[in-house]
């Protein structure tokens, strides 16, 4: 699976088209790393089309997440079906990411 990664103004918005687990994990880290590297500190993870993550999925929004407060940015995540939704409730990550129902939503909550 390819992610696809765009930049809006000074968010980067990827694009998940399947699931989230351990075997792609590191493609989606690799995606934003050229974003990151440019000074991009705000990510958007459109989750539309995201049906299932695993522990591995949680750990890299975990992992990004706090690079990103590191650098004085933010994680938001949009677009979450209900099992995914659940997930993260049952995890508590829903407390720790802010959750938009559209992408336009989590992008304009930026400015």
């Amino acid at each position: 699976m390819a992610f696809k990664t765009e930049i809006y103004g000074d968010v980067a918005v990827i694009r998940l088209d399947d699931e989230l687990t351990g075997d792609n994990v590191p493609r989606f880290q690799n995606a934003l790393d050229p974003s990151l590297q440019e000074g991009i500190r705000n990510v958007v993870v459109d989750m539309e089309k995201t049906e299932y993550l695993d522990n591995s999925g949680l750990e890299a929004f975990a992992d990004l997440r706090d690079r990103l407060q590191e650098a004085g940015g933010q994680l938001k995540l949009s677009g979450l079906g209900a099992s995914c939704r659940k997930i993260f409730e049952l995890t508590g990550l829903d407390k720790q990411v802010d959750l938009f129902e559209t992408l336009i939503d989590a992008v304009k909550s930026f400015h």
